[in-house]
């Protein structure tokens, strides 16, 4: 056999074994990325539940801190709230830890007041402090500094550090925060008072799950630290630690600041106490607000309820599907819904009710313990106007909700002005405008039918009785009879500045059969009469 051959064929098979090995390189990468992704997927859900039963544990025993110790002083009821908020805390990380390696990490920086936020984080360590009687110190050399952070990543970044430091600090030790601020950088120092670590421990702090030896007890620190230095080189930032055994530990972390030229000295921190107003009781009729709350999880569905059941009518549903037809059916001035829900899930749930031209017009609270920025972009996406994170806090909840019908308010205003202007001549855009606009042109064309009826307007739009009850009233704050009414006086008063017919020729021409009763309705409509109201045109041309 001629050597070309015998190097070809050799070549081949070369060639072929190292196809094979990278397919089989990419199989396997392949199952570990697919396993990968549905363990995150599992993480994700077992974190929902739990965040599920941290928010019920945590807004009932809020409500029970203030209805029976209105003067703080219960320390025992406080302290399992803030091991409450520290067992979130440590739930959120167990997630992220998860992602590492097939998630990228993203910044998102905005604009706050970073000595005021970090005072806000150390106020939530006073009542472990005072538990554990050890002295907490917080010092730093400005004021205020109005700069830009991720300030999601910025507070677990200090949250795990005076975790560490609060877990491995004795009774009656001492535990102190250095916030330096330089014009680029700012330094973090945090000091404590516990045995220390040996030099040769120190490289080893920051890898997942590192257990270290200390005098003959074992101490962890992996898991936050590990997350820790991920957030503060995503700062381009950098964290040390010195040590020495018997003078405890100092972490040092390093960020470079940024800053933008600006007036604004507001931050982004939830809202406190003070700045949530609380809704007063009040008397449930037909002009009460129809909350409609959407959970798969029956103690949590029924802490909502309760809760909510004193300022608002409610109606319930255990699933997306559930949820979609009672949204069709009662149509409710509002809906709140889990994020993660078996059958039809949140997302899907608000893409179908604001696709839909009877329930678009509902605003919809989204309630999701997701709190990374892509799923954020996904709740939006989803045309949802706010959602709320898990565990949840239930005066923001409130505060959403008397906001979004607030807006609600503003917008039936809008269009009562859409109205009032030249019904033609309105351009509108959105589902919930098509609506008001067919409605508007049905009108019109049928504007001199004396029968002109309800039931005849919503065969016209494809839409029953009720639901256009409902939907016409949401959005224009009118009934669809007095809809009517409006658009044919509008019509009429088109008429009596731009035709020549008399006041009784206009009445027939938009509908009315009484003269008389045309000029009654028209009066409560501009407050003058339509004789009063020609003559005042007449005079202004």
């Amino acid at each position: 056999m001629p050597w070309g051959v015998i190097g070809f064929t050799f070549g081949l098979i070369i060639s072929l074994f190292l196809m094979w090995r990278m397919r089989q390189q990419l199989l396997k990468k392949k199952k570990e990325h697919d396993l990968n992704t549905f363990k995150i997927g599992l993480y994700e859900n077992v974190n929902d539940e739990l965040k599920t039963q941290l928010g019920l544990m945590m807004s009932s025993l809020d409500k029970l801190l203030k209805t029976n110790f209105k003067n703080g002083k219960d320390t025992q009821h406080l302290l399992i709230s803030e091991n409450t908020k520290r067992l979130q805390q440590q739930v959120d990380q167990l997630l992220a830890i998860q992602k590492f390696g097939t998630e990228k990490l993203e910044l998102n920086k905005t604009l706050a007041n970073l000595v005021e936020f970090t005072e806000k984080r150390v106020s939530s360590f006073e009542v472990l402090s005072k538990s554990k009687n050890i002295d907490f110190v917080f010092q730093t050399n400005e004021s205020e500094c109005v700069c830009l952070l991720d300030y999601n990543k910025f507070d677990k970044i200090l949250y795990n550090l005076i975790s560490i430091a609060f877990e491995h600090t004795p009774d009656f030790g001492r535990v102190s925060l250095e916030l330096h601020i330089e014009r680029a950088s700012l330094t973090l120092k945090l000091k404590d008072s516990e045995i220390g670590i040996q030099t040769e421990h120190l490289n080893k702090l920051f890898n997942q799950s590192t257990t270290i030896n200390l005098l003959e007890k074992k101490e962890d620190y992996g898991l936050g630290l590990t997350l820790t230095k991920e957030y503060v080189e995503l700062h381009k930032g950098t964290i040390e630690l010195e040590s020495k055994i018997g003078e405890g530990c100092c972490f040092i972390v390093r960020l470079p600041l940024e800053y933008e030229q600006t007036d604004v000295k507001s931050t982004i921190l939830a809202p406190s106490e003070n700045d949530i107003e609380v809704s007063s009781s009040i008397k449930h009729n037909r002009k009460t607000p129809l909350i409609l709350v959407v959970e798969d999880n029956d103690d949590f569905r029924f802490f909502l309820t309760t809760s909510l059941k004193e300022n608002y009518r409610i109606i319930e549903a255990s699933d997306g599907q559930e949820g979609f037809e009672q949204a069709i059916r009662e149509q409710p001035d509002l809906i709140i819904s889990d994020f993660v829900m078996p059958i039809m899930n949140g997302n899907t749930l608000c893409k179908k009710l604001k696709s839909d031209a009877k329930t678009a017009h509902i605003p919809i609270i989204l309630l999701t313990a997701q709190t990374e920025e892509h799923y954020q972009v996904q709740v939006f996406e989803s045309g949802a106007d706010q959602y709320v994170s898990k565990p949840l806090n239930f005066e923001v909840l409130e505060s959403r909700i008397r906001s979004l019908l607030t807006q609600r308010d503003q917008l039936q205003k809008a269009f009562s002005k859409k109205i009032a202007a030249e019904p033609t001549e309105v351009s509108i855009t959105s589902i919930d405008e098509q609506l008001v606009q067919k409605a508007l042109e049905y009108v019109e064309q049928h504007i001199s039918k004396t029968d002109l009826s309800v039931e005849e307007l919503s065969l016209a739009l494809d839409i029953n009785r009720v639901q256009l009850y409902r939907k016409i009233t949401s959005l224009t704050g009118k009934s669809p009879s007095d809809f009517i009414r409006s658009v044919r006086l509008k019509r009429a008063a088109q008429l009596l500045n731009s035709s020549e017919l008399n006041i009784s020729e206009i009445a027939y021409e938009v509908g009315f059969l009484n003269p008389k009763y045309f000029s009654k309705c028209f009066k409560v409509e501009y407050g003058i009469s339509p004789t009063t109201y020609l003559n005042n045109q007449r005079k202004n041309t």
